[in-house]
């Protein structure tokens, strides 16, 4: 956050050599629950210089006000696509809905692999991919990963395609435009969630051993259930606020 007298305070990017910082060890081991290899450290700097020219600024709202969008970007000037707009907002949260998607297409596999291996307890005695006890949750859980990653790539298919209707006429993404794009793949990353967390529940104790890859999916897609930026419900009441032509307050918008 950059202040200056009789300025109101400016978001800025700054752009740091490699040994003026220092990656904190806080994140990955047995620091947290899930999701330990996404990096996500924290980063420490101590009396550090910063020239001007390596800091970059930005447009409120996760670059998701249109007013900027008037005469273009330096990306979309230098490049001529219009893909380089950088409205943020949209296409962000899908870099969160990807590592749970991917959670759920491989506790699929690890499911399967189970199923088809172990026998029931009950009689009589079969394998459990033979038993309807163990072919539901399988199904269901199936269509929920499907439908998660079909609703994922429609939401950047219609951000690709806001942004050549930019180039087109000039019409600008709104804010509500991006902000409900914002609230789909949140709904992709939910419907990801449901379906580790139908396989995890359903495959037995003997998936809760620490280490076990079904726990460790589990444990990824609990990270992204409460990252706040994927509160569906939180969100939800921001979207009709911005169909009503209300603020919604966040980030200023």
């Amino acid at each position: 956050m950059i202040r200056r007298e009789g300025q109101p305070p400016r978001v800025g990017h700054a752009v740091l050599p490699r040994g003026k910082y220092e990656i904190l060890d806080d994140w990955g081991g047995d620091r947290v629950m899930g999701m330990c290899a996404s990096g996500s450290n924290s980063v420490r700097i101590s009396d550090v210089f910063v020239p001007e020219h390596h800091v970059g600024f930005l447009s409120p709202g996760l670059a998701s006000t249109p007013e900027s969008m008037v005469d273009g970007t330096p990306g979309t000037r230098l490049h001529g696509n219009p893909m380089y707009l950088g409205r943020l907002a949209g296409p962000f949260h899908a870099t969160l809905v990807v590592p749970a998607l991917g959670a759920a297409r491989a506790a699929l596999d690890e499911y399967e692999e189970l199923i088809r291996t172990r026998r029931t307890l009950s009689v009589p005695v079969t394998k459990r991919y033979e038993h309807f006890d163990f072919q539901r949750p399988f199904g269901q859980a199936l269509t929920l990963t499907d439908a998660a990653e079909a609703v994922m790539i429609r939401g950047l298919e219609m951000y690709a395609e806001y942004c050549a209707r930019w180039a087109a006429d000039g019409t600008p993404i709104t804010v509500e435009e991006n902000m409900r794009l914002w609230g789909m793949t949140q709904h992709a990353g939910r419907l990801a969630c449901d379906a580790v967390e139908l396989l995890f529940q359903t495959a037995g104790s003997a998936a809760a051993k620490k280490g076990g890859r079904l726990l460790r999916y589990f444990n990824d897609v609990q990270m992204y259930r409460g990252h706040s930026s994927s509160q569906v419900l939180n969100f939800a009441s921001g979207l009709a606020r911005l169909r009503f032509g209300l603020p919604w307050g966040l980030w200023g918008l």
